[in-house]
């Protein structure tokens, strides 16, 4: 009868996490948040794990 559907957003989290590394430059982490309807903590955490890996290698 019904059919459930199940769609991941890790895609779209991993492409909105590139595009704020990208387009970070220090001072606008509230205007990317607000373009990509996220928080401004979740700018910060993309930027930080982006750190982190580029640390670890």
């Amino acid at each position: 009868m019904g059919l459930n559907l199940y769609i991941s957003t890790k895609s779209l989290r991993e492409a909105m996490k590139v595009y704020a590394i990208r387009n970070f430059d220090g001072t606008n982490h509230k205007e990317l948040a607000v373009k990509l309807g996220v928080s401004e903590k979740c700018i910060y955490d993309f930027i930080q794990e982006a750190r982190y890996d580029k640390d670890r290698g």
